[in-house]
C-alpha cells in the first residue's frame, strides 16, 4: 500500500510529543551555565543534581498517567494527546519559576517528566495504529527520530536563547500539538475496542438478565 501522505501529515503532528520528549529531557544542558549562575550553583550542587535528573526519574509514572488518560477519554488517543499536550504547555510555562526558585523548578521538572513519560507511551502505540500494514515499522521508528530531533533542536536553538526564552519554545511546541491532533485521524483501533467492550457488555447483560429455574414461581414444579 506504500506510504500515504495524509497518514505521514497525521504522523508528523503526533510525532511533536516525541520531539517534546526530546526537548523536556535536553532543556539541562544548553540552560546549565544560565541557571546555575542565576542561583550560584556549582556542577556538582545538590540541587543542580535534582534539576538534572528528577525529570527521567519521574517519567517512571507517565505511563500509568496515560493509561488513566485512555479510560476517562473511553479509549480515544486524539484526546489523550490533547490532555497530555495541554498539561505539556503548563508546566513549560510554570518551568519559569525555576527563576524565582530552583526547588520550585525542580517540582516543575518532575511534573515534566511526567508529561515526558506519557508521551513515551502514546505516541510510539498512536503511531503504529495509524500506519499501513506494510510500512508499521517506518511509522513505529518515528517516534525515536522525533525524540532525536527534540535534542537537536533545543541544542541548536539554547545557546542563541535564554532559559526563559527556551520554556516559551516548549510550550509552542505542545500547544501546536494540542491544536492540530484534531485535524488528524482517530485510530482504526479505538472503534474495534468500543466494539469488543459493547459486545462484552451485551454479553453480560444477556447472563444477569438469563431466566434461572431458581424462583419462587418455579418451587412448585420443582
Amino acid at each position: 500500500m506504500g506510504i500515504c501522505c495524509k497518514q505521514l501529515a497525521h504522523a508528523l503532528v503526533i510525532m511533536l510529543g516525541p520531539i517534546t520528549f526530546g526537548a523536556i529531557m535536553c532543556y539541562p544542558s544548553p540552560t546549565a551555565k544560565e541557571i546555575q549562575a542565576h542561583h550560584d550553583l556549582t556542577d556538582d550542587a545538590i540541587q543542580w543534581s535534582f534539576y538534572n535528573s528528577v525529570s527521567s526519574l519521574f517519567a517512571i509514572a507517565g505511563p500509568f498517567v496515560t493509561t488513566g488518560i485512555l479510560k476517562w477519554m473511553h479509549e480515544s488517543r486524539k484526546k489523550t494527546c490533547f490532555v497530555i499536550a495541554i498539561l505539556g504547555v503548563a508546566f513549560w510555562l510554570l518551568n519559569i519559576l525555576t527563576k524565582i526558585n530552583i526547588w520550585a523548578g525542580i517540582v516543575i521538572r518532575a511534573f515534566m517528566g511526567v508529561v515526558m513519560g506519557a508521551y513515551s507511551s502514546i505516541s510510539p502505540m498512536y503511531l503504529i495504529e495509524i500506519a499501513p500494514h506494510d510500512v508499521s515499522g517506518f511509522f513505529g521508528c518515528l517516534n525515536q527520530i522525533g525524540v532525536v530531533l527534540g535534542i537537536i533542536f533545543f541544542d541548536f536553538i539554547g545557546p542563541s536563547l535564554s532559559y526563559m526564552q527556551l520554556d516559551y519554545v516548549g510550550a509552542a511546541i505542545c500547544a501546536l500539538q494540542a491544536i492540530t491532533i484534531w485535524f488528524i485521524e482517530e485510530s482504526p483501533v479505538v472503534e474495534a475496542l468500543l466494539q469488543q467492550k459493547e459486545k462484552e457488555a451485551q454479553t453480560n447483560r444477556e447472563v444477569a438478565h438469563k431466566d434461572s429455574l431458581w424462583q419462587k414461581k418455579y418451587m412448585f414444579g420443582l
